[in-house]
């Protein structure tokens, strides 16, 4: 198959920059940018080894721009969680709305195993009697206790 020429590789990343960036179809991308090709032609088009090359470059190109951008943070998902169960209430899916307030609340901390830190995961059983034992000599020390805790 021949190389594409320099104007197919440039109608080439139009095409693609619309279809990736706005999340269109090939024919919907070719008509916003005034193109005229009929559906046999984009069909085709959409096949060609070379236009495949250009929109999975672009594909990457715009999955590195989210993945880097700097505003970009646990506040920004969020944000994009709430408009999208939004959107699922809006559109009548009080189910899916709902699992989606559950996944938000466990981003956010709220529910699950990330809102419990264990501040002993490496305290040993011997560390937590030397402890103990340097409390009840401190203790006894100071004239605050006259038997040892546990001694009855």
């Amino acid at each position: 198959m021949a190389r594409p020429s320099r104007s197919e590789q440039t109608y080439y990343a139009q095409l693609a920059a619309v279809m990736v960036r706005e999340t269109k179809t090939i024919k919907q991308a070719a008509s916003e940018l005034g193109m005229a090709f009929t559906n046999e032609e984009l069909l085709a088009l959409e096949k060609r080894k070379g236009f495949q090359e250009v929109l999975w470059a672009e594909r990457h190109r715009f999955y590195k721009e989210l993945a880097t951008d700097p505003e970009r943070g646990k506040i920004s998902i969020i944000g994009q969680m709430i408009f999208n169960i939004q959107k699922l209430q809006d559109a009548g899916q009080a189910e899916k709305a709902i699992e989606g307030l559950l996944k938000m609340a466990k981003v956010e901390g709220y529910v699950g195993a990330d809102q419990q830190v264990s501040v002993f995961t490496s305290v040993t059983p011997k560390d937590l009697e030397e402890a103990k034992r340097t409390i009840v000599e401190r203790l006894k020390q100071g004239g605050g206790i006259t038997q040892e805790p546990g001694t009855a």
